[in-house]
């Protein structure tokens, strides 16, 4: 029989519980600085989670999950991931004494799966796209005996990614950044991340800091299924595809839906997912203020400007958001806030973002 990795209910304890956890791993907060501020006086912050052995931020949920799971007896685990959450695992696998089989889908960048050799994954490269990928390691994980851990859809990794939340709202405070001014900016694919990080911000602010997710025009299932969701508003501005703001929330019966991405896009493969998370769509509907649905060729521009980035196109997601949302019409400064979530960059996929259509 396989061991079954059980979700449990989140309480405050868990976000306390996360963060030493997290700082186990790695002791310090990953840094929060100021790049830029714009004619109009508003201040550009981003906190970059590329400063580890794993080059993303995907090493916290793994951290979590791991240690909740197995505490100090770790030995294998099955995971299927597009790169950077397999280096997570394989990484706090490897620094718990065990090891790490993942399933990626074909197509992923070598720059990934270099990573995950250097880390002492066993790769298996199998199924055309992510799902299927999943599909597969679930079967696998099964028929091995050995746990499956989802790269987002559970609580226990979104609690490890919250921890990024935690720490921005400690360095606002540090910072003095007033919340009602700041608006904090998530790239979003299956809703991991976005899913711990609005919980953690929002309970640490009393709601106070506003938080929006990102996606990139296709790969859209998370803010359509939060716009059908939450009744929100759909507004379209020059720049973006679509801007979905919450009206409202879901009943108290915890009704949702989740809708099936348009077209996933291959170029920023970091988000490149089917349908948002069960567990993280209800996080989102129940934290985030907007999403943002942002063209490839904001992104290809972005990286015209910055030729000597490093982030790979899912890791600049959210800087391209703010940039864009900076230019809407409103009469307050606002602190924008991104994340810069992975560095384990695809020359070829920068390239063809750079061409556009």
């Amino acid at each position: 029989m396989s061991l079954k990795v059980e979700q449990l209910p989140r309480n405050h304890n868990s976000l306390t519980e996360s963060y030493e956890i997290v700082r186990r791993f790695v002791s310090e907060p990953t840094e929060l600085r100021e790049y830029k501020r714009d004619h109009r006086g508003n201040m550009f912050l981003m906190k970059d989670e590329t400063d580890n052995p794993t080059g993303a931020y995907k090493w916290r949920g793994s951290a979590v999950k791991l240690n909740r799971l197995f505490g100090n007896e770790l030995s294998g685990v099955v995971t299927a991931s597009a790169g950077n959450h397999g280096q997570g695992v394989a990484w706090v696998a490897s620094k718990m004494g065990g090891s790490a089989e993942v399933f990626v889908p074909e197509g992923t960048p070598q720059s990934k799966l270099d990573g995950l050799g250097r880390l002492g994954a066993k790769i298996h490269l199998i199924g055309s796209n992510f799902d299927e990928a999943t599909e597969i390691a679930r079967r696998y994980a099964a028929s091995h005996d050995q746990p499956f851990i989802h790269p987002f859809d559970d609580y226990d990794i979104m609690d490890g990614q919250g921890t990024i939340g935690q720490e921005l709202v400690e360095q606002f405070r540090e910072q003095s950044l007033h919340h009602d001014d700041l608006v904090v900016f998530v790239p979003v694919g299956g809703g991991g991340l976005i899913g711990g990080v609005s919980r953690s911000i929002k309970e640490l602010t009393d709601g106070r800091v506003k938080v929006v997710g990102v996606q990139v025009e296709g790969s859209d299932s998370a803010a359509v299924s939060f716009g059908v969701s939450t009744s929100a508003r759909q507004m379209h501005y020059e720049g973006f595809s679509r801007i979905y703001s919450s009206t409202s929330r879901p009943g108290q019966d915890g009704s949702y839906c989740r809708i099936q991405a348009t077209r996933p896009n291959e170029e920023v493969d970091g988000t490149r997912v089917n349908l948002v998370g069960d567990y993280c769509a209800r996080s989102i509907n129940q934290y985030v203020d907007e999403f943002l649905v942002v063209s490839p060729r904001l992104i290809g521009q972005f990286y015209r400007e910055n030729p000597n980035s490093t982030l790979e196109p899912a890791g600049a997601l959210s800087l391209v958001g703010a940039e864009a949302y900076s230019n809407l019409p409103r009469a307050s400064l606002l602190y924008l806030v991104s994340i810069g979530s992975g560095k384990n960059q695809d020359p070829r996929r920068i390239q063809n973002l750079i061409k556009g259509p």
